[in-house]
């Protein structure tokens, strides 16, 4: 694994940790991970992690940190405040500008994989243009939570994090143990106003729902039975949106019903690496 950084158009420096292939390059991914979290959980240094698998099967990898995450800080969600389309317009054009440059290709070729929030940056920049049609795509666990109007645990996480973030101006995900970064106020307000309004839209009317239409490259969408935050029913309904061909996969209990997959261990768990990791493999490359 090495170090590298990708910097933004309002001079963010990003973390970006590159696995080379260990056999003849097959494809090249960037790697965008979960809300609450940072890239780390995807290239963990043994060969069990999930970049290294890939890289072990001809997939290039970058892994990132957003603005604010794991590596990538300064800024701080505790000192500054910035939305979710930072990522959009700021983040992921600068980290595929990295990656094209570092890899030596078109920015065309790169593949996305989003998990989660990374996903939703990642639909949101390629449906509005801000970076190229990638190669191919792939959304684990993508969803906007339109699809639970009722769904009262879901509710009571959302008003939780709208007390959380407004008593201390950011959302203290590490210390009321929801994951391992903070999020700053101004994502949190726009998380709320979505779930609320059943509407994916920018602060300034950019609506990105309306814009997964445009999005034609072929992707791969992946979800959990076990999967709390990321039902099934809201990764299909989010998947239909695609203009493109769509592959949907959605993973069960593993070793007779002994172990469930949640959000995280879609992409955790070394024992996916015999099923959908080979899957996401062949189809980056």
């Amino acid at each position: 694994m090495q170090q590298a950084h990708a910097t933004t158009s309002d001079g963010i420096r990003l973390a970006l940790r590159r696995h080379v292939p260990t056999v003849p390059r097959r494809g090249v991914a960037l790697l965008v991970h979960a809300m609450m979290a940072n890239g780390s959980y995807l290239d963990r240094p043994t060969g069990a992690g999930f970049a290294s698998f890939l890289s072990h099967r001809g997939i290039e990898c970058f892994v990132l940190d957003l603005r604010g995450h794991g590596a990538s800080v300064p800024p701080s969600p505790r000192s500054s405040d910035w939305s979710f389309d930072a990522y959009v317009e700021r983040d992921l054009p600068a980290a595929v500008a990295a990656v094209s440059e570092m890899a030596r290709i078109h920015p065309g070729e790169i593949s996305c994989l989003g998990h989660s929030l990374g996903g939703l940056a990642g639909a949101a920049a390629i449906g509005t243009g801000t970076v190229p049609p990638p190669h191919r795509l792939v959304l684990v666990a993508t969803n906007t939570w339109h699809a639970s109007g009722l769904d009262l645990w879901r509710r009571g996480l959302v008003g939780t994090i709208g007390i959380a973030t407004s008593l201390l101006g950011y959302m203290p995900a590490r210390a009321i143990r929801l994951g391992s970064d903070d999020e700053p106020a101004g994502y949190m307000g726009q998380f709320r106003a979505w779930f609320r309004s059943g509407r994916w839209v920018s602060p300034s009317g950019i609506d990105y729902g309306a814009a997964l239409r445009t999005i034609t490259t072929p992707a791969l969408v992946v979800s959990a039975d076990a999967d709390a935050l990321c039902q099934p029913l809201d990764a299909r309904l989010f998947a239909e949106r695609l203009g493109g061909t769509v592959s949907y996969r959605c993973v069960g209990r593993l070793r007779g019903d002994s172990v469930e997959v949640d959000h995280f261990g879609l992409l955790r768990h070394p024992a996916l690496a015999r099923s959908l990791w080979g899957e996401i493999a062949a189809f980056l490359g």
